[in-house]
């Protein structure tokens, strides 16, 4: 089972690079979700940050990758808007468990989506795995074979997506559709986004699963849009165009619980290299 939610914003919020009307796909009626990329894997030179808490500071410093390496182990230079969907799986060692704090896959694929450029991209996955290596494949944008079933929560949001109000309003929608959190462990989420051309699909996908508690639970009872994204081991987020929205957006989320071992790791070839 999943859910689905929405959103407003101001061409404040609208992020740079992002204005070129012919790049989005505009997608209509019953659409699919898009599926993982099945191109060759490449492996990124070194570990992932992870995300930093400081008591002096409200703000945790965000987890991410080595900008600089990885346009360096993708050859990524300067090219024109694709629709390319986008897998990130992020590499643990086992003495970290894969849903504790630190490593939340939104802010580790925002990180990397922000750097490559979000208009770049209709869909982006990320997973988190005990292997030595964490590593990325990036490949057209194809629609997923079969049709999603019906999300949990369906809303549309009228706040500015900057603003607290967005957050309570997508909590409100998730809280009266969900009748219990997922069991503990590890869980799946997607998000589909509808949204105009113009806006930073990416800067989304934050504000999402921060208000997830009523499905994660909360690192602190008294901040409500403070979810366990930590739990999340798997993520995939899809883009879908409706320039009649305007500064509205639409979301669809769905969620389900994983096994305890999430993904299986991908076996490399025993010579070193940077493609299987």
């Amino acid at each position: 089972m999943l859910a689905r939610l929405s959103a407003v914003t101001t061409r404040d919020e609208l992020g740079p690079g992002l204005r070129d009307p012919t790049a989005p796909r505009i997608l209509t009626g019953v659409d699919p979700l898009f599926a993982r990329p099945d191109t060759a894997p490449v492996r990124l030179s070194g570990r992932p940050r992870p995300t930093v808490w400081d008591d002096d500071e409200p703000d945790p410093q965000p987890a991410q990758v080595d900008s600089d390496r990885l346009e360096r182990d993708l050859r990524w230079g300067r090219r024109p808007g694709q629709h390319l969907a986008l897998e990130l799986s992020v590499g643990l060692p086992d003495t970290l468990p894969l849903t504790g704090r630190g490593h939340d896959l939104d802010s580790h694929l925002f990180a990397v989506v922000d750097r490559l450029g979000p208009v770049r991209f209709d869909a982006a996955f990320a997973s988190k795995r005990h292997e030595e290596r964490s590593w990325i494949r990036i490949g057209p944008a194809r629609p997923e074979p079969r049709t999603p079933g019906p999300p949990q929560v369906r809303t549309r949001t009228t706040a500015s997506s900057a603003s607290i109000d967005w957050k309570q309003q997508v909590h409100d929608a998730v809280l009266a559709a969900t009748p219990a959190p997922a069991p503990p462990g590890p869980v799946a989420v997607q998000v589909r986004l509808t949204s105009s051309r113009w806006r930073n699909w990416a800067a989304l996908w934050r504000p999402v699963t921060d208000s997830l508690g009523p499905v994660l639970g909360l690192l602190d009872p008294d901040t409500p849009y403070r979810a366990d994204d930590g739990r999340i081991t798997d993520l995939a987020v899809h883009r879908r165009i409706s320039d009649t929205l305007g500064h509205r957006v639409d979301v669809e989320i769905w969620w389900q619980p994983l096994p305890a071992g999430g993904r299986p790791p991908i076996t490399w070839p025993d010579q070193p290299g940077r493609r299987p």
